[in-house]
């Protein structure tokens, strides 16, 4: 829910990460979604880097974020584009040695 420039995170929405699929524990999912925070980010800066770890969920409210990583021939490349609405590294919420995959 966007007012002004503030957004804030709804807790049933929660529900669409594939970790928290079915969770229905409605005091979780508020806790949860109290504990977000809204991040502006400047174009070009780096949200996660590559086998370091991941120790976040990030949720897009707006814009877009290139995920880079080695290519078929191990160059350097553009595995993919979010963009508004997206997430990424829900898989920490179920792996506390996760790591990210991709810069």
């Amino acid at each position: 829910v966007q007012t002004g420039d503030q957004v804030a995170v709804i807790p049933a929405e929660l529900g669409e990460l594939p970790a928290l699929r079915n969770f229905e524990d409605e005091e979780v999912l508020s806790e949860l979604a109290r504990r977000c925070e809204q991040r502006d980010v400047a174009a070009g800066e780096l949200l996660a880097t590559s086998g370091e770890a991941a120790d976040r969920v990030y949720l897009l409210a707006h814009g877009k974020v290139q995920k880079v990583g080695s290519g078929p021939y191990g160059a350097e490349t553009v595995l993919g584009v979010l963009a508004d609405g997206a997430y990424f590294g829900d898989h920490t919420l179920v792996d506390a040695d996760a790591t990210w995959g991709y810069t």
